[in-house]
């Protein structure tokens, strides 16, 4: 049997042998850069259809994984919140991180700097719960739907500056 690669890894283009030791020690910092999702790639992209984009290919990639884990970082930061503090503050770095690249494109798109913050994280927000969803479904519904949520998101900070 093949073993699934992950969401993240696939989305964010690490090997499972780069992301396996994060199940098992603190994640080095350099783990919490994630590569730009190719929706994000035209800065003159509107960033509401890029997002929608990200979380369309999302919804295939969990698909032709068989809905494998498709975050390990989530999965980790649930296991481990609270009960192995050093892993819970690497995976809330993750997140940080992430919630930061992405509220930054954002914000160069024209959203205010804290209005950026807030969208990109209730952007990832949409996504992780998600996944979750769409796990335990073995449907890619949620997440499409997501998609619609999150560009709505972004479209009101876009609308808001």
């Amino acid at each position: 049997m093949r073993r699934p690669r992950h969401l993240a890894n696939r989305w964010h283009g690490r090997t499972p042998r780069e992301t396996a030791p994060a199940r098992t020690r603190a994640l080095p910092p350099s783990a919490a850069l994630p590569d730009e999702p190719a929706q994000f790639a035209d800065p003159g992209a509107d960033p509401a259809v890029a997002t929608a984009a990200a979380f369309t290919s999302a919804a295939e990639t969990l698909r032709e994984l068989d809905f494998a884990d498709p975050c390990p970082i989530a999965t980790v930061a649930l296991e481990v919140a609270s009960t192995h503090e050093g892993l819970r503050r690497a995976t809330a770095d993750v997140f940080a991180s992430w919630i930061e690249a992405l509220a930054a494109r954002y914000a160069g798109a024209g959203i205010g700097t804290d209005t950026a913050r807030d969208t990109a994280g209730s952007v990832i927000a949409l996504l992780e719960g998600a996944f979750m969803l769409a796990r335990v479904a073995h449907d890619t519904a949620p997440v499409r739907t997501a998609a619609r949520a999150a560009a709505a998101v972004v479209r009101d900070a876009l609308e808001s500056g």
